[in-house]
C-alpha cells in the first residue's frame, strides 16, 4: 500500500513540475555582447551577433525571465538582474527550443503572376510590366511569399550566433551579406500534459506590403560606404514598382529604389524615391550616351563609322557611379531610360582588374530579380541590338 501511495505522490509531483504555464516568449539580439534588445540590428561584417530566447513566467504576480543573456531590455524596459534566471528542467520541466530562418521566396512559389497579361511571369510586380499594354501602370501590391527553415544544429540552445546566408544554395552567393529574419519557438506540456507550442512571429506575420517588422531581423553589410550599405539589401526580393514602405522594411525593391535607398543610408539624407527617368535629374553626368553592343563592347554610335570607346576605370569612372540603360525596344528607339544599376567593381578578364570599363566589370542592380551582381554584358543589360548607356554620379 505504501508503494502505491509513493507512486501516486511521485506522479503528482512530476505533473506539477511540468505544469509550468509560459506566458510569453521573446527573441532579442545583441551586438558585440552589448545589451540584448528586440530592435533590429544593422551590423558590419565582422561584428559578433547573438540571438537569445527569453521565456516569461508569471507566478503569484511575480514575473521572471528565463534566458542565458545577462543584460536584456524588453519592450524598451531594462530587466533587473534579479528577475533573470536560467531554466532548470528539474524544477520547471523539460522544454524544446527550435530556431528558424524566415525568408522570402525570391520568385512566386505557389501563387501566379500579378500581371494578368503575362501569367507566366514569376517575379513579383506591383505594376504592369514595361512590355504590356498598360506599361508600368499600377496593379496593386503583389503577395510576397515566405518560408521557415529550422536550424536543426541549434536545437535546444538558448542562444545562437547568426548570419545572413540564405538557406537556398542558389542564392547564397553574397558572402553572407544582406537581411535575415529569425523566429524561435518552445514546445512544452501544460498542467493536463497536453503539448503546447509558443513562438515569436514568423512567416505568417505579413501585411499588404510583405512581412511585418515584428519578425526579428538583422542587416549585415560590408562597411558604411555607399556600396557597403547596398550590400545590406541582399536577400530582399525584387518587386517591380516597389513602394516606400517596402523599401523601408526591406520587403521588396526595384532598380531605382535600390540606388536611392542605399545612398540615403550611407549619407543620412532623405531623397524621395523615384523611377529611373526621375533619377537622372538627381545626378550629374560623367559619361554621355555610348552604346553597349551584344558582344559586350562599347562604341560611340551605332552607325557604320562607329568607334570603340575606352573609359578609364578608376579615372573617368569609379565604383559607386550610377549606370543607366535604354533598351531599343519597339518603335520607341532610345526614348527613355529603362534600367539602372551601380558600378561595383573593376574585374577584367579572369577577374584581374584592367582599369577599363568593359564587359568583365560587375554591376550591382535589382529588377526584376533581387539585388545582385552581374557582368556588364549580362543578358539583363544587353539587348539583341545595341543598348544606350549613360553614367552619372551622386
Amino acid at each position: 500500500m505504501k508503494k502505491v501511495y509513493y507512486l501516486i505522490l511521485f506522479m503528482f509531483c512530476l505533473t506539477f513540475v511540468n505544469a509550468v504555464e509560459l506566458t510569453k516568449i521573446f527573441l532579442v539580439s545583441s551586438v558585440n555582447d552589448n545589451i540584448a534588445t528586440q530592435l533590429p540590428k544593422y551590423v558590419l561584417k565582422n561584428e559578433k551577433i547573438n540571438l537569445y530566447c527569453i521565456v516569461e513566467i508569471n507566478s503569484n504576480q511575480k514575473i521572471t525571465y528565463f534566458t542565458s543573456a545577462k543584460n536584456i531590455k524588453i519592450d524598451e524596459k531594462t530587466i533587473s538582474l534579479s528577475d533573470i534566471k536560467k531554466w532548470d528542467e528539474n524544477e520547471l520541466g523539460k522544454i524544446e527550443i527550435q530556431w528558424y530562418k524566415v525568408e522570402p521566396y525570391m520568385i512566386h512559389n505557389k501563387l501566379g503572376s500579378n500581371d494578368p497579361e503575362i501569367p507566366q511571369f514569376d517575379y513579383y510586380a506591383n505594376a504592369h510590366l514595361p512590355f504590356c499594354s498598360k506599361n508600368r501602370g499600377w496593379i496593386g501590391y503583389d503577395t510576397i511569399e515566405y518560408k521557415e527553415t529550422e536550424l536543426v544544429k541549434f536545437k535546444n540552445q538558448w542562444q545562437i550566433n547568426v548570419d545572413a546566408h540564405p538557406t537556398a544554395k542558389e542564392y547564397d552567393i553574397n558572402d553572407g551579406m544582406g537581411v535575415m529574419r529569425y523566429k524561435v519557438s518552445i514546445k512544452y506540456f501544460d498542467e493536463t500534459n497536453k503539448e503546447k507550442i509558443i513562438s515569436t512571429p514568423g512567416k505568417e506575420s505579413t501585411n499588404y506590403y510583405g512581412i511585418k517588422p515584428d519578425v526579428h531581423k538583422i542587416f549585415f553589410r560590408y562597411d558604411n560606404s555607399y556600396l557597403g550599405w547596398m550590400s545590406s539589401y541582399f536577400n530582399v526580393p525584387g518587386v517591380f514598382g516597389s513602394t516606400e514602405i517596402q523599401v523601408k522594411e526591406y520587403t521588396g525593391i526595384d532598380c531605382a529604389d535600390l540606388v536611392v535607398a542605399s545612398y540615403n543610408k550611407s549619407t543620412d539624407k532623405n531623397i524621395p524615391l523615384t523611377n529611373v527617368s526621375g533619377l537622372t535629374g538627381l545626378l550629374k553626368k560623367v559619361v554621355g550616351n555610348i552604346y553597349l553592343f551584344p558582344d559586350g563592347n562599347l562604341y560611340d554610335s551605332t552607325g557604320e563609322n562607329k568607334k570603340p570607346v575606352k573609359i578609364d576605370f578608376g579615372g573617368k569612372i569609379k565604383p559607386g557611379d550610377v549606370i543607366f540603360f535604354d533598351y531599343p525596344e519597339g518603335d520607341n528607339m532610345y526614348g527613355y531610360w529603362d534600367h539602372v544599376g551601380v558600378i561595383y567593381k573593376d574585374s577584367g578578364e579572369n577577374g584581374i582588374p584592367d582599369n577599363i570599363l568593359n564587359n568583365y566589370d560587375l554591376i550591382m542592380h535589382a529588377g526584376f530579380a533581387e539585388p545582385h551582381l552581374s557582368l556588364l554584358n549580362d543578358q539583363g543589360f544587353v539587348a539583341d541590338n545595341p543598348t544606350k548607356v549613360m553614367i552619372m554620379r551622386w
